[in-house]
């Protein structure tokens, strides 16, 4: 067996470092990429408040009275989900689906929506105060039903309809 140089020695050891760091990312990454990948079931008034469901699929659930205040909700799919009287004040939700979601008295006052899609939502007293909706489709006609305060719309210009 030969002996380790001095100046080998520490060029060893930094590429353990170097690989057990990149696996240890590789790990981080796939965490935040997978989400909660498995379906939700209904699950009235339930608390998700500052959780990461990232990517979580909560299509065709029944989530009313649920609160999920300041949880972090990327990618996540509501698409025909029950979303009653839930709250999404302070979420970080980009990029997700809330395509023919019921949301009748739902509040997302502060919520980032860029990128989210409410094609076909049924809005009915929905709170959009201070919500941040760049870049995402909903339509102001189907949304008649919305509460737009201070709210930054999907072109970037801000709507005091109801303040």
């Amino acid at each position: 067996m030969r002996e380790i140089g001095a100046t080998e020695q520490p060029r060893r050891f930094s590429k353990r470092i170097t690989t057990l760091l990149c696996l240890r990312h590789i790990c981080v990454a796939s965490v935040l990429l997978l989400g909660f990948a498995a379906e939700a079931e209904d699950c009235l008034s339930c608390n998700y408040d500052n959780k990461n469901l990232a990517f979580a699929n909560f299509s065709n659930s029944d989530l009313s009275g649920s609160s999920f205040r300041n949880a972090y909700l990327m990618g996540a799919d509501f698409s025909n989900a029950e979303l009653n009287e839930s709250d999404f004040t302070g979420a970080i939700a980009n990029s997700a689906v809330f395509i023919g979601a019921r949301l009748q008295d739902t509040i997302f006052a502060a919520t980032e929506l860029e990128l989210a899609d409410f094609e076909n939502a049924y809005f009915f007293d929905t709170n959009f105060t201070q919500a941040y909706l760049v870049h995402s489709r909903l339509n102001l006609q189907d949304a008649a039903g919305a509460v737009f305060c201070a709210t930054v719309m999907f072109d970037a210009t801000e709507n005091n309809r109801d303040c």
